[in-house]
This record gives structure tokens, C-alpha cells and sequence, in this order.
């Protein structure tokens, strides 16, 4: 148990960086912790690795390293992403159908399906790399709440997830957020995380 809780007993994290540690923006904060855990993911690691290869141009061992990556199953080779599973690529799996608002694998063209299927795989690559249960919940719960027809998440929430997909190096996961967002209007124009 941290000494400002375990998020279970005691009391929570925010009120703890709050209260005792005396944060001035408690959310921020949060917000920050994830991203660094975020960074510690293998995909995030590999990619990072493989781009500071390329930079200092040494293109075979960036190549190297990401299909190491691949072969380990930590990524995903990008002329795979989206063929068919006969034609031996994977097949993306179906989203969290909400509490049945969504059906799993519907329509992909759809914009509400494409946001289930796309949390189900932030909420999985966030999950494989250690980030608690507690800490997605917070970040996906204004998304799972639209899904069941609830207020839509705010900008905020949407570009704060954005952000921190991008300093996590997952920036093709928060260029899919941005397009879904900007398809379901609830962005004026997509994030542009700094």
C-alpha cells in the first residue's frame, strides 16, 4: 500500500496527491503517471528503439528491431493491420459491445463500432503494459458512457487520451481516436496532442 492509499482502502489516489502531497492539479497529475507507464510498454519501448535507429541512420537495425517485435507478437507488421485473416493477417477484434448498445463486431464503418473496437484495443495494449485497472477505467469511462447513450465525453477527456496515446508512441491509436471523434462530431477539428 502506498502511503496515500491503495485506490481500495484508506482513500484514493487523487485525494491523497491532493490532500497530503499537495498537488496543485491532482488530474494532471494522473494523467502523467499513465503516460510514463504507458512509455514503459513493450510496443511503445520496440518503436521508440527502432525510430531512434532510424534517426541516427542505421535503417537495418531499426528493420531489425521491429521485426524482432513482430515475431515476439509485442507489434503488429502494418501492412498486416486490416487483411483479412485468410489472406494471413490478423483479424481486429470486436469492441466491448457496451452493455449491448453496440453490437461486438458490427458494422466497421460505423462510427459507434469503431469506438468500441477501438477502446477494447487501447484498453488492451494499457492493460498489457501494467497500467492498473483503475487508472483505464478513469480514462475510458466518459468513452463507455457514450457507447451506452449517455453525455458525450468532452473535448478534454477525448484530447487528454489523445495525448497521452502520443507520448506513449502510439500515435496511430490516437490518429484513430481523433478520425472517430471528428466522424461522431464531437471534435470541431481533431486533437492535436503537443
Amino acid at each position: 500500500m502506498s502511503p496515500i492509499g491503495d485506490g481500495e482502502a484508506g482513500m484514493s489516489y487523487e485525494t491523497g496527491r491532493e490532500e497530503i502531497l499537495k498537488i496543485r492539479d491532482p488530474a494532471a497529475e494522473h494523467a502523467r503517471v499513465i503516460r510514463e507507464k504507458a512509455g514503459r510498454l513493450p510496443p511503445v519501448q520496440i518503436t521508440e528503439l527502432a525510430a531512434s535507429l532510424q534517426d541516427q541512420g542505421n535503417e537495418e537495425g531499426a528493420r531489425q528491431v521491429l521485426r524482432w517485435g513482430i515475431q515476439e507478437g509485442a507489434i503488429v507488421a502494418p501492412e498486416e493491420e486490416g487483411v483479412p485473416e485468410e489472406e494471413g493477417g490478423p483479424v481486429a477484434p470486436a469492441g466491448p459491445s457496451a452493455n449491448g448498445t453496440v453490437p461486438a463486431g458490427g458494422d466497421p464503418n460505423d462510427p459507434m463500432t469503431a469506438l468500441a473496437e477501438l477502446l477494447d484495443q487501447i484498453k488492451t495494449v494499457l492493460m498489457e503494459g501494467g497500467i492498473s485497472e483503475e487508472d483505464i477505467i478513469a480514462l475510458l469511462t466518459p468513452f463507455v458512457r457514450f457507447l451506452d447513450g449517455e453525455d458525450a465525453p468532452t473535448t478534454e477527456a477525448i484530447r487528454t487520451l489523445a495525448q497521452i496515446l502520443v507520448e506513449a508512441g502510439l500515435e496511430p491509436l490516437a490518429q484513430a481516436l481523433a478520425e472517430i471523434a471528428n466522424a461522431l462530431g464531437l471534435l470541431e477539428q481533431a486533437p492535436t496532442p503537443a
